[in-house]
């Protein structure tokens, strides 16, 4: 784990043991004196009324620029002193006013990186002594181990039975925390006010992130924000569970792009006849794609990790959680398919890769639908490379798809977006599928946008298929949800890390797959309308309805 660097050790030791420690007299009489000078000038700009704010909570950003430009200007020379390897988020003050009111309840900062790989660092200085009359500084020991992730309307409690220290720093004394670190403070029932001041401090190298949850339903969020993001953005202190300010947050996350307006399309394959019929028909077929060698090894492959899912009678190996096994057979996979495919397709790389298991049971049909989008498909396709390691027949429910139905029912897809063709109904589209029988070794590459499905198997053998999903190397690779599961009104755009498929099982943990990604764009949910008669119009048009 990166840290900010200390040239102390003694309060390295401190930190690293009970997630704080104390510098004394780190600010003198002077600075403290400018300070709060500066603080007591400029207090009636910042717009908020509360009994205890800190001046990133105003809504002005003149008033927070100036207050973070002043503070970081007086303190961070002296932190130099004492740390190295650091950027600076934020420089603000905190005000206590006299009062019943003001107390704050034990709480974790908010995450603002990978906290599995950085940790960061706040400095807090008071400006005049603190004492129990004026609120205290309660801290609670190690409560940094293990911390869960904070943010916009993520707000873990912080559980009851640790242990609580009470500190009394003298004025200009700085109390390092980790950001992790859990405290709290109580109203100033004293007759004088009560401020003091605070940096953010992250390792150089970490990247700054937000977390956020727009409502309980809807789970977390994470945007990938800058070193600006706290500068940049304000706490709606009057109504903290509001998350309307998360507008502002994503206009300075660099979303707005030119995702979903792309012009000039990337060719999918390198030969310009099989991309034509690609284009046109939404699938190509290659005859003896793998030899007999490569399918006999992907067999013993499949014998050997055959308890990777189990309660299926139709799944594919990436549905389970035992990540040594998908490892194992997405890597087998990949070695088979992923240089032949890259023969065909221009510039392509491989995402995932699976084995299609279908057992010969009455329940192993796969139903109509599209494959859910991973690219920004105005600019890009991505191809499923589907190929059997047997012959099959019709009882084996091999594939089938309704021909060039990518283009007519072209819309996004993924987590809780409703199907395109729901207002023809999947039971009236099966009078125009058509059923793809290959022979062991051969392949069919797929558009994602192509409504497919597969029938029971009805033979008396497991029917068994290697899988690659493939993107363009120049497409960023996204994940599509819907913002509501009964009422679709947007539609949100996440980029998942590498591992993605191999670390969860995504068809049956989606939400987990949320909190794991990025939070890129959103944009409105446009549902899309065809009727059965314009499926019908469109194929006899295209392929003379059906061949």
């Amino acid at each position: 784990m990166s840290v900010v660097g200390l040239k102390e050790a003694v309060l390295g030791k401190s930190l690293s043991e009970n997630g704080y420690g104390v510098i004394k007299g780190l600010l003198g009489t002077e600075t403290i004196a400018k300070l709060s000078a500066f603080f007591f000038q400029h207090v009636d700009a910042s717009g908020v009324e509360a009994p205890f704010f800190t001046t990133h909570w105003s809504r002005s950003d003149l008033y927070r620029r100036q207050m973070d430009d002043f503070v970081t200007k007086e303190v961070l020379p002296l932190a130099d002193r004492w740390f190295d390897d650091y950027k600076c988020l934020l420089g603000y003050y905190l005000f206590k006013k006299p009062g019943k009111e003001g107390r704050v309840t034990p709480h974790r900062d908010w995450s603002l990186t990978d906290e599995s790989e950085h940790s960061g660092l706040i400095l807090w200085i008071p400006l005049t002594d603190i004492t129990d009359k004026n609120g205290g500084l309660e801290l609670f020991a190690n409560s940094h181990l293990n911390a869960p992730i904070r943010g916009t309307n993520i707000h873990p409690a912080v559980p009851e039975g640790l242990n609580a220290i009470k500190i009394h720093p003298k004025a200009g004394d700085a109390v390092v925390m980790d950001n992790r670190l859990a405290h709290a403070s109580e109203p100033n029932q004293s007759s004088e006010d009560r401020l003091a001041v605070g940096l953010i401090l992250m390792p150089k190298e970490a990247e700054i992130l937000h977390y956020f949850s727009r409502d309980d339903l809807s789970g977390r969020r994470t945007i990938k924000v800058g070193d600006d993001f706290l500068r940049n953005s304000y706490f709606d202190y009057k109504n903290p569970l509001s998350a309307q300010h998360l507008d502002a947050f994503t206009d300075i996350s660099g979303m707005n792009t030119e995702f979903g307006k792309g012009k000039k399309k990337h060719q999918t394959f390198k030969d310009k006849g099989l991309d034509e019929e690609f284009e046109k028909f939404g699938y190509v077929i290659v005859k003896n794609f793998l030899d007999a060698e490569t399918i006999s090894h992907l067999r013993s492959v499949y014998h050997q990790n055959t308890d990777v899912v189990t309660d299926k009678s139709f799944f594919i190996s990436q549905w389970s959680n035992k990540r040594a096994l998908k490892d194992r057979i997405n890597t087998e996979v990949q070695k088979a398919l992923v240089p032949r495919a890259q023969k065909y397709l221009n510039d392509f790389e491989p995402v995932f890769a699976v084995f299609g298991v279908k057992h010969p049971k009455p329940d192993s049909n796969m139903y109509l639908h599209q494959d859910w989008a991973h690219v920004d498909e105005t600019y890009f396709r991505t191809v499923n490379v589907w190929c059997p390691l047997l012959s099959l027949t019709s009882d084996h429910g091999p594939v089938h798809l309704i021909k060039g139905s990518h283009r007519l029912f072209d819309t996004w897809r993924g987590v809780d977006i409703p199907d395109s063709f729901l207002d023809i109904g999947a039971e009236n589209l099966k009078p125009y599928l058509t059923e793809i029988i290959l022979e062991a070794g051969d392949v069919i590459m797929w558009d994602h946008r192509i409504i497919h499905g597969s029938g029971v198997n009805k033979s008396d053998t497991t029917r068994v298929a290697a899988i690659v999903n493939m993107k363009p190397k120049d497409a960023t690779f996204y994940l599509f949800y819907a913002d509501s599961r009964t009422d679709t009104k947007k539609i949100e755009v996440f980029e998942p890390p590498a591992d993605f498929f191999t670390a969860n099982d995504s068809a049956n943990e989606p939400e987990l797959v949320k909190e794991r990604a990025l939070f890129r764009y959103r944009f409105p949910y446009e549902p899309l309308h065809v009727s059965e008669q314009q499926l019908r119009s469109f194929l006899s048009e295209e392929f003379s309805l059906i061949d």
